[in-house]
């Protein structure tokens, strides 16, 4: 298996948008008062409901509790390993809208770069309309949480650019480092 280019997607709905009978059906058989194993609470979304017993590759968070008009998101799971025609099946499964309207909340796009640490591209990399950076890692940087990845930042809020080692950050998060 090649590289995974993306590596996470979330995309944002409105909150008017239908949901497809299937999906529809399967949340309203749930109290949405009640916690069940078919929708949680989630700090920023009224409710989450995994969506993979009914066979669709996602997680659907419905209705954001910090915005206005309260729009949903849906996480598309291992889109790595997904198509362009896979992931728009999965948003057609979930909403009745054309996938196109759907907004990109997240993507985190993936490139393996083998042999090159993460210092070496701090000065070889210029990223336009950014005022703030800041940097992260075992050198003179400090550290990411307990872990020693090094990170380069840019950006705030919704519009951050990373460069980091994914390598040495999941061996962190099993307790290796």
């Amino acid at each position: 298996m090649g590289p995974r280019m993306i590596d996470k997607l979330d995309l944002r709905a409105c909150a008017s948008s239908m949901l497809r009978p299937q999906v529809s059906e399967y949340i309203r058989t749930v109290n949405p008062d009640e916690f069940s194993h078919r929708i949680r609470p989630s700090a920023h979304y009224a409710g989450k409901c995994d969506l993979r017993p009914i066979g669709l590759d996602a997680i659907l968070f419905l209705n954001c509790k910090h915005q206005q008009t309260h729009n949903h998101k849906l996480e598309v799971l291992d889109v790595g390993k997904k198509t362009y025609s896979e992931i728009v099946q999965i948003a057609e499964s979930v909403f009745d809208s054309n996938p196109d309207s759907l907004g990109v909340m997240r993507i985190d796009l993936t490139a393996d770069i083998h042999d090159v640490p993460v210092p070496w591209l701090k000065p070889r990399t210029r990223i336009k309309f950014k005022r703030k950076n800041d940097e992260h890692g075992k050198l003179e940087y400090g550290q990411f949480g307990r872990a020693q990845v090094e990170t380069l930042r840019a950006g705030t809020g919704e519009s951050v650019f990373r460069i980091y080692n994914k390598i040495e950050e999941q061996k962190c998060n099993f307790g290796v480092c």
